[in-house]
């Protein structure tokens, strides 16, 4: 895939990568936390309530036969006129021993059921949460530091980019420049004007005679020398004014 990457902000990267961090620690915490929370429902379900109702189950028994005795007894029992007791309380008991085994027995089977079913389901679940667990211990790392590489080669890019930016106005011409670049060169010596030239000397009267030739006057017809060379004279060359 070609073009650039368009970064407005490193802020969002670093909170990004905070994030991520953030997020790998509350989910092993959470593994953590699910994994022991599955470990005592198993051993609860499992474990403790099979042998809760198994209990129950004996001790139901118990009452059956306690009850068995006591009913026995009351039958072999004879009433003054000669005949059988009804033995009514004792039959009540007998039946709610019954009752009570018979729940006790219905709850251990259901319990067994649900033990089996449940630790089918937690096995598949630790598969998973093993297999999650390994991604957060191997990958996360790994996003991690890419995450850093691209912080430092994203900042390192911009260093590069600032330092480049504050030698370019070095290497073009400043306002200062600007202007001494626009000052003319100064003119040659032949296009001196006459009256720069020291008076006297042979100079003198060699750069007078071209100025008089290339003036304006001589050009339109003219042929009156210019008024300063008319008016004053040139002087030996040292003369004393």
């Amino acid at each position: 895939m070609s073009g650039g990457a368009h970064v407005d902000s490193f802020e969002v990267v670093r909170d990004f990568r905070a994030a991520v961090a953030t997020f790998a620690d509350e989910a092993r915490d959470a593994l953590a936390i699910y994994d022991l929370e599955l470990r005592r429902t198993l051993d609860w379900l499992l474990t403790y309530q099979p042998q809760a109702w198994q209990q129950e189950v004996r001790n139901a028994e118990e009452a059956i036969r306690v009850a068995k005795i006591e009913l026995g007894r009351c039958r072999s029992q004879r009433l003054p006129g000669g005949g059988e007791p009804s033995c009514m309380e004792e039959k009540k008991i007998l039946e709610r021993a019954r009752r009570r085994h018979q729940f006790a027995e219905e709850k251990l089977i259901v319990t067994r059921k649900w033990g089996q079913t449940f630790n089918r389901d937690a096995t598949q679940y630790t598969s998973q949460a093993s297999q999650l667990g390994d991604l957060f211990d191997s990958e996360l790392p790994r996003a991690l530091s890419l995450l850093d590489r691209v912080l430092l080669t994203l900042e390192a890019y911009v260093g590069l980019d600032s330092g480049m930016s504050r030698s370019a106005p070095s290497q073009s011409p400043g306002p200062g420049n600007a202007a001494a670049s626009s000052q003319p060169a100064p003119a040659p010596a032949s296009a001196v004007e006459p009256g720069t030239i020291a008076a006297g000397g042979p100079e003198a009267g060699a750069a007078e005679s071209a100025a008089t030739r290339l003036s304006p006057d001589a050009v339109a017809g003219d042929s009156s020398p210019p008024a300063a060379a008319s008016e004053e004279p040139s002087r030996p060359h040292g003369a004393q004014s």
